[in-house]
């Protein structure tokens, strides 16, 4: 067996254990379960239902740049890329995407650098659009002459 084979097989042991060892020790279990018991399951599954989609629609995106039928190799990409975006500090996770997409679709680097800078560029204009229209919703008569809005 290869080092790598093995380390990986070694790191899919110890991670886990590593994360029951902190749950454990820094965790109120009491706490905890009591939590689930007064938990609205009805907002957990609607907010699970709205995840799923936010996914669908990257997976979607991932399929249109680059014309390539693989919805399952993209659902995976974009769930790992996710996580790592989530749990790695400064938004480091950004960089396994060009990663994953040479690993899983043969997509080269500089392409995939080229995706993810358009990708973001496209979240930042759907920002600005959600941001212009929901500001026409906002009332704000609420504002007194000493608040002012800039």
């Amino acid at each position: 067996m290869r080092i790598s084979k093995i380390l990986k097989i070694l790191l899919s042991v110890l991670i886990p254990i590593a994360l029951l060892y902190f749950i454990y020790t820094y965790v109120d279990i009491d706490y905890f379960l009591k939590s689930l018991k007064t938990l609205n399951y009805f907002h957990v599954i609607v907010a699970a239902f709205f995840l799923w989609w936010t996914y669908i629609f990257r997976l979607y995106r991932l399929k249109i740049l680059f014309g390539i039928n693989k919805l399952s190799v993209f659902y995976g990409i974009t769930t790992v890329n996710n996580f790592l975006n989530r749990t790695l500090p400064a938004r480091t996770g950004e960089i396994s995407l060009p990663i994953l997409l040479k690993n899983y679709v043969g997509i080269p680097y500089n392409k995939g650098i080229s995706a993810l800078l358009y990708l973001r560029i496209i979240d930042l204009l759907a920002l600005f659009i959600l941001f212009f229209l929901t500001i026409g919703f906002v009332d704000f008569t609420f504002a007194s002459k000493s608040f002012v809005i800039v």
